[in-house]
């Protein structure tokens, strides 16, 4: 399965230390988007979440890169709180 790999190669990554934090964002960024297209939107918002607190470190609070990833934040918070209300109904 895709985030089996993915998974493995954040372990790698964050084991090698010869990537920058940058690409361990990109591949919490990635599981994330596994997480959010298979309806987990729990794990999603937590992947997204950990790849926005690198990217806001690593390029700053205007860079593309991190405007997506807190765009993919929200976007995952908003399926929460949506997956609630309709839960209630």
């Amino acid at each position: 399965m895709a985030i089996s790999y993915l998974r493995k190669v954040l372990r790698f990554r964050l084991l090698a230390q010869k990537f920058s934090n940058i690409k361990i964002a990109e591949t919490y960024n990635f599981i994330g988007i596994f997480y959010f297209k298979l309806e987990d939107w729990e794990n999603a918002r937590d992947f997204f979440d950990k790849a926005l607190t690198i990217a806001l470190k690593e390029m700053g609070n205007d860079h593309k890169t991190t405007k997506i990833y807190s765009d993919n934040l929200v976007n995952s918070k908003s399926k929460i709180m949506n997956s609630r209300h309709s839960k209630r109904d």
